[in-house]
């Protein structure tokens, strides 16, 4: 079996110092504005001004850009358009989970040497896929950093990620969890592939397990090949949970369906037991992970987004709501389970394959 490479464990832990250290700052007293209280541990950082509420955050892709390289460097197909939309899309995607109108976005793109950024093909691929995703949620690309990191970063590679910042005008709220009950239903929508999580152990498996072929291994009945598959850009979710607000779905979480997979349903701090009774079929990429990697049911759905990428807990009232204002839009949703009571007294999350996940596994407040 080949493990997923990226250690939780070991990230989490830092992650939440972290937080404990920027809780010991505070906002200027000058300016009169505030923090929204519980918006740390969440994916964006929320601050209340007299008029309206502001919500930012930092994001980066991770080592799906390597896989990019080695496919351009393969066949010469350039996948860097979708790595730019991808890139761009974990930061407004983590930023449509607070209900925001994402305004403007910052790219970050390092690179181990100065021949990285003279391939253009690479950096004009790099940022039309980041204006697409802009011109996709209705935001501006305001600017960025382009640093040249030798000996940081490897000669041949490069690292792109970024930040954004989003405004709600009152009366409306940000969305937070603190009013997830039981009764919610959970309403799934679908990704198309794997995203941006999962890539290292992907990486591992085309160099220990696909031999020649690598990449350019068929997918059974799909049409596409492995790294095909792989680079099909990140949804951005953004319109779909603004469609929502606007149209009053009585929305109590929004989560982008990430590196935690489906275990991130629980991210609600209440101990309350999320019963998802349908799940995605999952795109042809993932059972061919799942093969070649040896990975259970419980760490697949707990590492990949299966063919759910994001995820809603809405009032029992506003499901019907909420699928007909997705109707057209282009988004595959459907209500794909509820919150209940957790017959433990703790919160957990349980599938219709058999897999649960305990509280120690869904520990995702960060």
């Amino acid at each position: 079996m080949i493990e997923y490479a990226v250690d939780y464990a070991a990230i989490d832990p830092v992650k939440l110092a972290f937080q404990t250290l920027g809780a010991e700052t505070s906002l200027p007293e000058f300016f009169g504005i505030k923090e929204v209280p519980g918006c740390r541990g969440e994916s964006s950082y929320i601050v209340e001004t007299p008029h309206a509420y502001i919500a930012s955050l930092t994001e980066t892709l991770g080592t799906r850009s390597l896989v990019a390289d080695e496919i351009y460097a393969e066949t010469g197909v350039s996948h860097y358009p979708a790595i730019g939309q991808s890139a761009a899309a974990t930061v407004f995607n983590d930023l449509a989970t607070s209900g925001v109108q994402a305004v403007a976005s910052f790219m970050y793109l390092s690179a181990g040497s100065n021949a990285v950024f003279e391939d253009m093909v690479k950096m004009r691929g790099l940022g039309e896929g980041w204006k697409r995703a802009c011109l996709k949620v209705g935001a501006v690309w305001g600017g960025g950093e382009t640093p040249m990191l030798r000996d940081v970063v490897f000669p041949n590679a490069f690292e792109i990620g970024g930040s954004a910042w989003g405004m709600l005008n009152k009366p409306e709220r940000p969305l937070d969890s603190s009013k997830v009950s039981p009764g919610d239903h959970i309403l799934l929508v679908a990704s198309s592939g794997v995203h941006d999580n999962g890539l290292t152990l992907v990486r591992d498996i085309r160099s220990e397990r696909l031999k020649e072929l690598g990449y350019q291994t068929p997918l059974s009945n799909s049409g596409q090949t492995f790294g095909e598959a792989l680079m099909e850009p990140t949804i951005l979710y953004g319109p779909l949970v603004r469609r929502f607000m606007q149209g009053g779905v009585k929305i109590r979480s929004a989560l982008n369906i990430t590196g935690h997979g489906l275990a991130k349903l629980a991210r609600a701090t209440a101990p309350f037991q999320y019963r998802v009774t349908v799940l995605p079929r999952p795109q042809p990429v993932f059972p061919f992970i799942q093969e070649y990697s040896g990975l259970p049911d419980t760490k697949m759905y707990s590492k990949f987004n299966m063919g759910a990428g994001f995820a809603f807990i809405v009032t029992e009232d506003s499901a019907g709501l909420a699928l007909n204002l997705a109707g057209g839009t282009g988004y595959e949703i459907w209500d794909g389970g509820i919150v209940e009571p957790s017959p433990t007294g703790r919160k957990q999350v349980v599938l219709p394959n058999g897999v649960v996940f305990t509280e120690k596994d869904v520990a995702v407040r960060h």
